[in-house]
């Protein structure tokens, strides 16, 4: 008789001799160590992979405490790593949009600056800190309007020999 089963991690379907109920194996699919149920709890409803002759079997671990928190699935570990990540860029944008307000009087330094900010406000607007990227999108978009234009017209006043540096 034969045991179905998922791994509450990924989903992934098995199928398992009754000899192994009870015993922890490794998921192909995610890697993460999964119980073997005494009984079949659900159908299994995706491609059903083999265990018998799987060398993944491994013994299983006693518990340390009473007080062991469930670990969280792969796909929300990797959802919150994401989110986080992209957090810090929102985080990065805004304060490259305020730079880039300080730095559009040297166009050489605003203009790069400003640029930045847009990619990673841009990098970082599905994120939990979504006002932030936004902000920085918005104040680097001013500083890269100002800088070009404080380009522009140093290029005017330098070529009319107007302009203070050029003198």
């Amino acid at each position: 008789m034969s045991i179905s089963f998922k791994c509450e991690w990924c989903g992934r379907s098995y199928k398992s001799r009754a000899e192994l109920a009870g015993k922890t194996v490794k998921c192909k699919e995610c890697g993460q160590e999964i119980h073997i149920p005494a009984q079949e709890t659900q159908p299994p409803q995706a491609e059903v992979y083999d265990l018998v002759d799987d060398p993944a079997i491994i013994a299983p671990k006693p518990m340390a405490s009473a007080f062991v928190s469930t670990p969280r699935p792969a796909r929300e570990l990797r959802l919150a790593r994401r989110s986080a990540d992209k957090s810090g860029k929102a985080t990065a944008s805004f304060w490259l949009g305020i730079g880039g307000m300080i730095a559009w009087i040297i166009p050489l330094i605003g203009l790069p600056v400003s640029i930045a900010g847009l990619i990673t406000g841009g990098l970082g607007l599905d994120s939990e800190k979504k006002g932030k990227a936004v902000a920085g999108i918005v104040l680097s978009v001013i500083a890269l309007l100002l800088s070009v234009v404080n380009a522009v017209l140093g290029a005017v006043l330098a070529s009319k020999g107007i302009h203070a540096l050029v003198n």
